[in-house]
């Protein structure tokens, strides 16, 4: 997507740019009220251009206006909310820590060469899908909301290829497997318990192995389209904070050092087709 700095056509001159709230197309007034749009993900830097409101209708009043959606770029921000801070800094990290522990000590104990039925592959499973589910994000959760970096709300360039992949696609992939293991675990005990001649041939060390060999796959699989919706692309630019119709050296500006996504054009194409069928 690019910016337009001169406008074109008989109803406008030229453009400027805003920090602006995508939900309403308004100019942000100051710096408290981004916090707000980052945790809602409404935060957003449009063009905004000068002219009638409605070419087409000879009684419209000029003023500063959003033509389109395509004049705007949506940032890539951290939710700076109290809640997630609390949740994301400080608790998380203990329970992603204790969950550690405790998985490894599980994965030690039902490893061992005594310990090698078809359950316990399952079970091994389930504590390596549960462990990583919370390992991912760690480094994410300890840097932007432990360490503080939060409070620059937008996700700086360096990071924003891998932000929402660690701290949302990957994990739900694990996450997804975790709940077709346990599905996978209560279909196997129904079939030893229900059918033991049947179980003599399917419940076995080798084919527990294969099932969650296709739980893992399946659940990659099944994620793997989410982390190609979206490109990011790095952006430095110092804008003025206001309405879009006062003076740039009237206003306060701000410099927005991070990063913006859009969706890759393919699936832009047929949007509503993909995300109705995605959810």
């Amino acid at each position: 997507m690019m910016w337009i700095n001169q406008s074109t056509g008989s109803s406008a001159n030229w453009s400027r740019t805003r920090l602006v709230d995508l939900g309403n197309a308004e100019a942000i007034q100051n710096a408290d009220k981004m916090r707000s749009l980052a945790s809602e993900n409404r935060l957003g830097l449009c063009n905004f251009s000068y002219g009638t409101l409605d070419p087409t209708n000879a009684n419209a009043s000029d003023g500063w206006t959003v033509w389109s959606e395509d004049d705007c770029v949506r940032l890539l921000v951290i939710d700076s909310s109290d809640e997630a801070v609390i949740v994301h800094g400080y608790i998380s990290p203990v329970v992603v820590l204790a969950t550690l522990i405790t998985n490894v000590l599980v994965c030690a104990v039902l490893l061992q060469k005594h310990m090698r039925t078809p359950t316990n592959i399952f079970l091994v499973a389930l504590a390596v899908s549960d462990a990583l589910t919370g390992a991912v994000p760690l480094p994410v959760f300890l840097h932007f909301y432990t360490s503080g970096a939060y409070q620059s709300i937008v996700v700086p360039p360096s990071w924003c290829h891998v932000y929402l992949l660690m701290s949302l696609h990957v994990p739900t992939m694990w996450h997804t497997a975790s709940i077709w293991l346990t599905v996978g675990l209560a279909f196997q005990r129904y079939i030893f318990i229900c059918y033991q001649p049947v179980a003599k041939r399917l419940c076995t060390v080798r084919y527990a192995v294969m099932a969650v060999s296709v739980v893992y796959v399946a659940a990659v699989v099944s994620q793997l389209s989410c982390c190609f919706e979206y490109r990011y692309e790095p952006i430095s630019r110092s804008v003025p904070l206001g309405a879009a119709d006062v003076e740039d050296s009237a206003t306060e500006r701000i410099n927005v050092t991070g990063c913006y996504m859009y969706l890759v054009p393919l699936l832009e194409q047929h949007r509503a087709a993909y995300f109705s069928s995605y959810w």
